[in-house]
C-alpha cells in the first residue's frame, strides 16, 4: 500500500537571530516562536526549524512532529 503525502507550507514565523549561546548549562541557543494555533486545523504537522551558523558555515534543518487537537 502506498500513501502520497502532500506537504503544504501553512505558517512561516519571522526570523530569530541569536548572537550566542544563551543556555550555558546545555551549550545551546534557546528561542521561542509564537504560532497562532487557532489558524491550524486539528491534525499532525511537521515543524521545520532552519538553523544557519554564519560563523562556522554550517546549516541544520531539524524537523519534529506536532499534534494539534481541539
Amino acid at each position: 500500500m502506498q500513501h502520497a503525502l502532500e506537504f503544504v507550507p501553512l505558517v512561516y514565523a519571522s526570523a530569530v537571530e541569536v548572537s550566542g549561546l544563551n543556555e550555558s548549562d546545555r551549550e545551546a541557543a534557546v528561542f521561542q516562536l509564537d504560532i497562532p494555533l487557532n489558524s491550524l486545523k486539528p491534525g499532525f504537522y511537521i515543524c521545520q526549524v532552519n538553523v544557519i551558523d554564519d560563523v562556522s558555515g554550517h546549516s541544520l534543518f531539524p524537523r519534529f512532529a506536532v499534534l494539534v487537537r481541539r
